[in-house]
């Protein structure tokens, strides 16, 4: 064919017009293919066409294994006011936001299940119990997701509790790991034997003070000097004082004397 009734300047515009085309196309497929519902690039498309019960015919199996088991009933056994859980997926109880791709996170890290999960009365996550068995050697890959596992908790502030799994510990050591311990009562000092002092409400209506108010009130009183005079009740002697003549009633005093004198005189008569 021949193109010569182009000129250069034409052909230049043909040329830069294609090229964009083909980027714009190719823009659309990279979308397309990066929607929820379009296929990626490493995912067949026949498996589009397949039926999802016939080609993965589905069939129950037991959630969790006998050591499992025993540590669940471990938990509710010493944590009875909690719910522990099993085999929840992060995603179920983390949420991260949504600048990246959430596909991409699911695939890393949130369709990963943790074993057990204490929460509280409030369905709050206090904890996170992950079994392992000693004995065995992991992989390169579960090192990796456990690392990764561990990291995201310690991020969202959740602890993790690591057990072994043919050595459980017992109900008063998880209750003691889970629960805070109770603040003790103050020691009993005895009966407060602080002396009350009336605090006055208003006209005629009084209340006894508190111990507190009690101390604030006496607080720069001292108490009265001691006396002597209950002292002076119980002796069988008055005190002797240098400056005033003591009269005893040993040898009769002389006025009761007169008097007895007088009394005999008239009995006399």
């Amino acid at each position: 064919m021949d193109f010569s009734f182009l000129g250069s300047g034409n052909l230049r515009l043909l040329l830069a017009g294609g090229v964009i085309a083909a980027a714009l196309l190719w823009v659309w497929r990279r979308w397309t293919l990066s929607r929820p519902g379009g296929t990626s690039a490493g995912r067949p498309r026949a498996l589009d066409a397949v039926d999802t019960l016939v080609g993965w015919p589905p069939e129950a199996t037991r959630v969790l294994t006998v050591k499992h088991q025993r540590a669940l009933d471990l938990l509710r056994q010493a944590l009875p006011q909690h719910n522990v859980l099993a085999q929840v997926p992060i995603s179920h109880f983390i949420k991260v936001p949504t600048r990246y791709s959430y596909v991409e996170w699911q695939r890393r890290i949130g369709h990963v299940c943790v074993d057990l999960m204490v929460c509280d009365s409030a369905s709050n996550v206090v904890a996170v119990i992950e079994l392992r068995q000693a004995e065995r050697a992991l992989s390169e890959r579960a090192r990796k997701r456990h690392a990764r596992l561990e990291r995201v908790m310690r991020a969202a502030g959740i602890p993790v509790h690591i057990w072994n799994e043919a050595m459980l510990p017992d109900p008063v050591a998880v209750r003691k790991a889970f629960v805070p311990e109770p603040v003790s009562a103050a020691p009993d000092l005895g009966p407060d034997t602080s002396p009350l002092v009336p605090a006055h409400y208003g006209p005629g209506r009084t209340r006894a003070a508190a111990p507190g108010e009690a101390a604030a009130a006496l607080h720069g009183f001292r108490d009265p000097p001691r006396t002597t005079w209950f002292d002076e009740l119980n002796a069988t002697r008055p005190t002797q004082l240098d400056s005033v003549e003591v009269i005893t009633h040993d040898g009769g005093h002389p006025a009761l004397q007169a008097a007895g004198q007088a009394q005999i005189a008239r009995t006399e008569r």
